[in-house]
């Protein structure tokens, strides 16, 4: 059995759809590639207005979002990078560099550079002899043919085309005049990337392109060519060229080294590689990410709470179905649901969809001292029942860089807390550090994560003093 190919992705993710399309190829193939890392190179262009940082901020979002997508957890791969070009003078180090360099002084890599090779340069201006470690398919310069190269990864930045081609001996050029052989249409995504999420997520992407109208649709995917070469290099017609004939009148480097360069596909080979993008694509597992609901005070089987007028049901078997009922249309069997104490019935546990982690209430507080048991042979006996974790008191999550303090009664955060409580059966829902999620005021449905978000910017952004309760 092969050995998965440890993989650097050097890109500028946000530059144009083709960055996405080649990070989403090798993200998919996760049966031939160990990516250690994906570091974001600087990109600055006429069309767009941002600065290289926050180009760096946006590609750093995008790679993030396109990981948790396809449904990987492991985004703290995903590291920034240099802010500007080697040949603007700058030599700042940067998290990218840092880590090209942790990780090639330990074991041989290959760095799959998408964008310019400015961090790669730094971080062998930085450390030199990692060179000997690292092996580089640089997408970038243009057919021999070319007096001079335009395309933006090399001219963006000669000064660290020169680095790298001096100090790295394993290195492969993948000239943009083949990349640009890999051409896709609206009407062609749609019609076979949209199986999966991650297929519609890229379609997607293709759809908002800001070149859609100039070009009518097309678009050319320049960069999943060198992933392609990576999985199989039988699509592409390679030969052995020094650096002084690839460069031509450009004489940066004075040396006969040679580099691996590739000019030309194999018959037929397009149809291969969109064959190979597209079945990769479209076979990604990507299971839908958990979903999160919230939930307090459902009384499963209480008389108490039908002759209080508390619910709107004649009777408690009608309470419990309909509860059931409601529940399971709302959540599925892998998601997680808070359930904020007064559960009622423990069997009723068995018909609900979902994990349930379930924080005691005042009645679950007082059936266990009844049943003179420790909250651990308490918390056993329920988790024996089917709740998938029980927690005796509060418990402080984070969901989104939101801190959520969930407890079963009303209790007074700091103002960067927000407070999920049931118990409190009042008119008015919501106090001025959280709201109540009592089924009851939900229509006897769970709280979704997304209702919970707008009624977290409610309280903080448009809620008075009248809304809340005392």
């Amino acid at each position: 059995m092969n050995k998965k190919i440890k993989l650097i992705i050097d890109s500028d993710v946000s530059n144009e759809v083709d960055d996405v399309f080649a990070l989403a190829y090798v993200l998919s193939r996760r049966d031939l590639f160990d990516v250690k890392l994906i570091s974001i190179s600087p990109f600055s262009a006429s069309y767009c207005r941002n600065s290289i940082r926050d180009n760096s901020i946006d590609s750093k979002y995008e790679a993030t979002r396109l990981m948790r997508t396809i449904g990987l957890k492991n985004t703290d791969i995903v590291k920034s990078g240099s802010i500007d070009y080697l040949s603007n003078n700058y030599r700042s180090s940067s998290e990218a560099t840092n880590e090209i360099i942790k990780i090639a002084s330990k074991e041989k890599i290959t760095i799959l550079c998408l964008g310019t090779l400015t961090n790669v340069a730094i971080a062998l201006l930085i450390k030199p002899e990692i060179a000997r470690n690292l092996k580089i398919i640089f997408l970038g310069t243009q057919n021999l043919l070319h007096k001079k190269f335009t395309d933006f990864n090399y001219i963006k930045d000669k000064k660290a085309f020169e680095v790298v081609a001096k100090n790295v001996d394993d290195l492969t050029i993948f000239p943009s005049t083949v990349a640009k052989q890999f051409v896709t249409s609206i009407y062609e995504a749609k019609n076979h990337l949209c199986q999966n999420k991650l297929g519609r997520y890229l379609f997607k992407k293709l759809n908002n392109s800001v070149f859609k109208i100039q070009n009518r649709g097309i678009h050319t995917i320049y960069d999943i060519g060198p992933v392609a070469y990576l999985i199989n290099k039988k699509w592409f017609c390679t030969t052995k060229i020094s650096i002084n004939e690839l460069l031509k009148e450009q004489k940066h480097i004075e040396n006969e080294k040679t580099v691996n360069y590739i000019f030309d596909l194999q018959k037929q080979a397009n149809y291969d590689v969109w064959k190979d993008f597209i079945s990769s694509i479209t076979s990604v597992e990507t299971t839908s990410k958990r979903n999160i609901f919230f939930t307090s005070d459902t009384h499963f089987s209480s008389e108490r709470v039908i002759k209080l007028k508390l619910v709107p049901f004649e009777n408690v078997e009608q309470m419990n179905y309909e509860l059931v009922k409601r529940w399971n249309s709302d959540v599925s069997k892998d998601d997680i649901v808070y359930h904020l104490g007064d559960f009622g019935e423990y069997s009723y546990i068995k018909k609900l969809k979902g994990k349930v982690i379930l924080i005691l209430g005042n009645y679950e507080i007082a059936d266990m001292k009844k049943q003179k048991l420790s909250f651990k042979q308490f918390k056993e006996k329920l988790i024996s029942m089917g709740f998938y974790d029980v927690i005796e008191n509060n418990l402080k999550i984070n969901i989104d860089d939101c801190e959520i303090y969930l407890t079963h009664k009303p209790v007074d955060c700091n103002k960067e807390m927000i407070n999920l409580f049931g118990h409190v059966h009042l008119l008015k829902p919501v106090s001025k550090s959280g709201f109540n999620v009592a089924t009851t005021y939900f229509d006897f449905h769970p709280v979704s994560l997304q209702q919970m978000k707008n009624k977290i910017n409610f309280i903080k952004n448009y809620a008075d003093k009248n809304v809340f309760a005392d």
